[in-house]
């Protein structure tokens, strides 16, 4: 594997990391703030299909584990308006 390859992989994982924090972040700022930033986001072209965290857990399976007071009214936004398949399972092995 030359430099330039190994560069462009090293560079390829770093953004795929800082996606992943990005993500992780946006998700835990739904969660605090509720359910009037999460219709925002959507409203502005958020793809809340495509928000997973690094373990492949969407929204509401974040939403769902979670213990803030905002986080039922998240789960019951994303089941009321059908935004997600509430039947897929996360990437997440047990």
């Amino acid at each position: 594997m030359g430099v330039d390859q190994t560069l462009i992989e090293g560079l390829t994982q770093a953004l795929e990391k800082q996606r992943q924090i990005d993500v992780s972040s946006q998700m835990n700022r739904f969660i605090q703030n509720g359910v009037n930033d999460l219709n925002e986001a959507i409203q502005s072209g958020l793809d809340i299909q495509s928000l997973r965290n690094k373990y492949g857990m969407t929204l509401l399976h974040v939403a769902a584990a979670s213990s803030n007071e905002h986080a039922s009214s998240i789960v019951q936004y994303i089941v009321d308006h059908q935004l997600l398949n509430v039947n897929e399972k996360s990437r997440v092995h047990l």
